[in-house]
């Protein structure tokens, strides 16, 4: 096999390997009332949002779960002390509790209330590397189309970085894939690393990278070193 088949094999088996702990990052913006609620587009597809709650004020989601599909949603946050983010789960037809203070719930929802709990350890994903607490989870199956909303919240009332985890389906567009990297350095900004240490293990790679893929290019195109290099590329690129 000649090297430029033996690439093309390397480069298309490192795109195939399926991503570990895979969710699709994303920035949830201003979404401090259920007015301007996240609205989540594909309920099964598995998505990741680094939010913050600040000054007590509760962060929503809305997601529409098919008939026959079900709804599934947890809270993590990095930090290690007793911070707790909590979720309370909002639709037609609900029973439960009263949602807490501070959760505003929409005229004709019933509630869920999942109040946090803290983990003895946190969970880690492998790829990111990343380490984060689960406090809250939620799973339910529905029987029609059901449009749910979804507040994060803290009973204590404390800021501080909290996400949100919906769905449980691995599914990446070509753009999604071609922006991880940034939204690997904005998740490290949203644990509180400094943007130096946020930035430049990418940087390094980056230009480490570079410069042997050039080299290798210059002298002896497709070698052994240009298919790693290839491969590495398309490997350190993919979701964590």
């Amino acid at each position: 096999m000649t090297p430029r088949r033996v690439a093309l094999v390397v480069i298309a088996l490192a795109i195939a390997v399926p991503p570990v702990a895979a969710h699709v990052p994303s920035d949830p913006g201003n979404n401090d009332s259920p007015r301007f609620a996240v609205t989540v587009t594909d309920a099964a597809k598995s998505w990741s949002y680094y939010d913050e709650i600040e000054d007590g004020r509760a962060q929503y989601y809305r997601v529409t779960v098919d008939a026959g599909e079900r709804l599934v949603v947890s809270a993590f946050t990095p930090r290690s002390d007793e911070f707790t983010p909590s979720l309370v789960v909002m639709a037609p037809g609900l029973e439960g509790r009263d949602a807490p203070a501070g959760v505003t719930v929409p005229d004709g929802m019933g509630t869920i209330v999942v109040e946090g709990e803290r983990p003895a350890s946190p969970g880690y994903e492998p790829f990111a590397p990343s380490a984060n607490y689960e406090t809250a989870a939620f799973e339910r199956s529905t029987d029609e189309r059901t449009t749910y909303l979804v507040a994060l919240y803290e009973p204590e009332v404390r800021n501080g970085a909290a996400g949100v985890a919906i769905g449980y389906r691995e599914s990446f567009t070509p753009t999604e894939y071609a922006t991880v990297p940034f939204s690997l350095v904005e998740n490290r900004l949203w644990e509180g690393q400094s943007p130096a240490l946020a930035v430049g293990p990418f940087a390094l790679a980056l230009v480490a990278g570079a410069g042997l893929f050039r080299r290798q290019v210059e002298s002896r195109p497709w070698t052994v070193a240009t298919v790693l290099v290839a491969a590495g590329g398309c490997c350190f690129s993919r979701p964590g």
